[in-house]
This record gives structure tokens, C-alpha cells and sequence, in this order.
């Protein structure tokens, strides 16, 4: 499968996706994911653009926390934990394939984030902790000291397993060390 990641939630380079979508589909893919973190105005726009193909399609959404005070430390330009919600469930509701990436986990709340989205993913969930690299990414005034915190919690292996445990049972989720066996390395960005 290709991904497409959508690295903006801006209408504006919406055309850009869906034409990028329109050739990889009608050149030589069989099915797409497209990753992204739109609010709900653009997920009505990428599905009613996109409708003739979304059996081909898997809509990606990066949710890394259901804390929208988290996620505006992190990324302040980015859409809420409720509008990304809800673009989930509209794409949802109006038949695509989903799946929602929480890569990296911002907080220690990965239950709480599995049981409000899972009833609106039919793909997968992918689960991932904080890497030092991704830590050291960010500016000082970004949250670096928040996300140190964030990291010392998953560094705690008993920690990460009472979380996974938790989510036994729920087939479809997928940790970051399996994250090979959900698709492959063939990336486009737009």
C-alpha cells in the first residue's frame, strides 16, 4: 500500500492531495492511506473530492492525545483533539476505511485516547512513545521539559505494559515496533 501524508490541514493544498490521490490511483496503486490531522470542514471536503475511490483509500488520522491542552503545547497550529475526532467519525459514517495514528503518544492517557476513537476506526490503531530524537526536536519553549516527562513515563516498561494490557482484547491495534506489518515504505509527501 502507498501513503500519502498530507503534512497540512489547510484547505488550500487540499487540490494538491487530491490530485496526487487521483494520479497514484489511476497510475499504478492499489490502495492509499493518506495521513493527516484535518479538521472537520477539510474531511468533508477530501471525502465528497474523493468518493469514487474510497475503497482504495485509507484515511489516516495522527490523534497523539485526547487532551487538546497537550496537543496545543505541541502543535498550536493544529486542529483539536474534537474536530480531529469528529473528522474520524464523518469519514467513518460516509464509508471509508479508517485508521488513526498516535505517533508519538503525547501523554500517558493511551486507553482513555483507544476507547474514543475505536469505535470509529476500521483499519488500525498505531501506538508509538516518544523517541529521543522526536524530544530533542523540539525548541525549549516548544514543551521539550513536557515531553522529557512524557518520555520517562514510556521509558518505564512496567508502565507501557499495564497501558497495553488494558487494551487486550482490541484486535486492531498496532505498537511501534510492529509498524512494518501495516504498510509499507513507500512514501509521497504533499
Amino acid at each position: 500500500m502507498r501513503q500519502i501524508l498530507f503534512t497540512d490541514h489547510k484547505k488550500i493544498h487540499l487540490d494538491t492531495l487530491v490530485e496526487n490521490v487521483k494520479n497514484e490511483l489511476i497510475g499504478h496503486a492499489s490502495k492509499i492511506s493518506i495521513v493527516m490531522k484535518p479538521n472537520l470542514k477539510v474531511m468533508i471536503d477530501t471525502c465528497e473530492r474523493l468518493m469514487e475511490y474510497k475503497n482504495r483509500i485509507v484515511l489516516v488520522i495522527q490523534i497523539n492525545s485526547c487532551n487538546t491542552a497537550m496537543i496545543k503545547i505541541l502543535d498550536p497550529f493544529s486542529p483539536y483533539f474534537i474536530d480531529r475526532l469528529a473528522a474520524l467519525k464523518y469519514a467513518f459514517e460516509n464509508g471509508y476505511n479508517t485508521s488513526v495514528e498516535a505517533d508519538p503518544m503525547i501523554d500517558n492517557k493511551m486507553v482513555e485516547l483507544v476507547e474514543k476513537i475505536k469505535e470509529y476506526v476500521t483499519d488500525y490503531i498505531y501506538i508509538d512513545s516518544p523517541s529521543e530524537r522526536y524530544v530533542n526536536s523540539f525548541p525549549m519553549i516548544m514543551g521539550r521539559g513536557l515531553l522529557k516527562c512524557i518520555l520517562e513515563f514510556y521509558k518505564s516498561k512496567e508502565m507501557m505494559m499495564e497501558e497495553k494490557e488494558k487494551l487486550i482484547g482490541i484486535k486492531n491495534i498496532v505498537y511501534g515496533e510492529n509498524i512494518n506489518k501495516v504498510f509499507s515504505t513507500s512514501y509521497k509527501t504533499v
